[in-house]
Formats: structure tokens, sequence, C-alpha cells
């Protein structure tokens, strides 16, 4: 039976916990949650079953309990508005709000993965992740000093992608070599800045099967590791004119649309 609380007062300890879990990777990762806001992610989280806890104000929580199954919920706290408002992450809050589990990822066979070393800016993770799940590539690599994929401005950006997607921490992408290694037909492209490289519109991608492509995308400042260099069989550009540079996550959806035009 899901077990509901009434949370009144801004110093109660079930918020501390909270908090820590927003703004500490080390407690997300010691809980195992993260921290969702807004009704379409928290609906979205109900429809996945990923919603261990759910936090509202008794008018939303009536309301979602005549249209929702909320049985499988483990807590749901009832809140008023002062609370509401002292966890709340955004401008304008809709006083609803949850935690979903952190699940375990595994690398899955049969769809696309994408690289990412070093990409720091919560935005651009979130966009990547939301576009990748979009262009079915369901597998995210995370290497050197990623930003947290479970940070709040990452899952907000996701706009709940993040419940489709394939996180796997893979630091100095030993996984990735491995894969490599017992997979020969897997093709691993890469995005590095001031190196050889060919045009993204010459890439020639037939008799690749989508699901053995690998695409990988660096540091917003400074592009991938050269450590890694030797995973990569090609090097790819984006031809732009008239600035000197995209953002990681533009150039990310421009390289997984096309690559995705190329195989379809």
């Amino acid at each position: 039976m899901t077990n509901i609380q009434y949370i009144n007062s801004t110093s109660n300890l079930q918020i501390k916990e909270w908090v820590k879990i927003q703004n500490k990777k080390s407690h997300r990762d010691k809980s195992g949650l993260f921290f969702i806001e807004g009704f379409n992610i928290v609906l979205l989280a109900i429809q996945k079953n990923n919603l261990e806890s759910l936090i509202t104000t008794q008018e939303i929580f009536d309301g979602l309990n005549s249209k929702y199954d909320l049985t499988n919920i483990k807590k749901i706290f009832i809140i008023n508005r002062i609370v509401a408002e002292k966890i709340s992450l955004t401008k304008t809050s809709q006083m609803i709000y949850g935690f979903s589990h952190i699940q375990e990822s595994n690398y899955n066979k049969d769809y696309s993965s994408i690289i990412l070393d070093g990409v720091q800016e919560p935005g651009n993770m979130g966009t990547i992740i939301r576009t990748a799940i979009a262009f079915g590539f369901k597998n995210i690599f995370l290497a050197n000093n990623c930003v947290d994929p479970y940070n709040d401005k990452v899952i907000r950006s996701t706009q709940g992608a993040i419940f489709d997607v394939n996180i796997i921490f893979d630091n100095d992408l030993e996984h990735c070599r491995k894969i490599k290694e017992e997979n020969p037909s897997k093709l691993f492209i890469s995005t590095y800045l001031n190196t050889e490289f060919e045009s993204l519109e010459d890439l020639n991608l037939n008799n690749i099967k989508k699901e053995n492509v690998f695409l990988g995308f660096g540091n917003e400042g400074n592009g991938m590791d050269l450590k890694f260099k030797d995973l990569f069989h090609k090097n790819i550009n984006i031809v732009i004119e008239n600035i000197e540079s995209l953002n990681v996550s533009q150039a990310a959806t421009i390289v997984m649309y096309k690559v995705k035009e190329k195989y379809v």
C-alpha cells in the first residue's frame, strides 16, 4: 500500500534530503534517485512505472488519483504551496514533483550509439539525449568529465527522453573498445577538431547497418580527448559558413540527422 505523508513545514527533515539529491551527484548516486519537476515529466514517469515518490498538493493529487493508477508509487507526499515553492527549481512552479529511479543501463546492440566526452553544459547534454532518442541512438556512452545526466537541468532539457535512453558510464571508453574488438562490423565515427577529416556530406555508409554506428562528440571548447582517437575509424566535419563553429548539441543534431538519412 502506498505510504501517504503530509508535509507543511519547510524545516521538515525530509525536505533537506530532497534538496541534497537535487544538488549533489553523490547523493543521487547513493539514493539511486533523481528529481523531476512538472506535469509532463511526472505523468511520463507514472506511465513508465518509474516514479518512486510523488510530491504535490492535495488538489493536484486528488485530480491525478481520479485519472491515473498511482498504486505503484512507493511514497506520496502532500505539501502546501510554501513547501512547493521551497523545493521548486524553476521560476514558475507547477507544484508537482517526484523522484525517479536511476536505471542500471546496459548496451543494447539493436540500436545506434552516441559517445560523449567532456560535455559539461547541462543544456547541451539534455538536448543531445533528446535528439538521440528521436533519431534512434538509444545508447549513450559517457566518457571523461561529462556533466551528470541526472542533473536537474539536464533532465529538464531531455523533456522526458531520459526514461528511454541507455546511459552507460565509460570513463576511459574501455567498454567501447571491447565492443569494437568483438564486433568488426561496428563503425566508430568521430568529430575531432583541427585534424584530418572527411566532409559529413561525403560520408559513405553503404552496407552499414544502423545499429553498428557509433558517433563521438567532445567538449564544447576542446572537442574529444586525443587519447580516444585510435578508437575511431573515421573523422568527419560539418562544412559551415559565416561562423567559426557550432555548439556540440547543434553539431550532434546535424550529424545524427544526416547519418540517419544515409542509412534509411
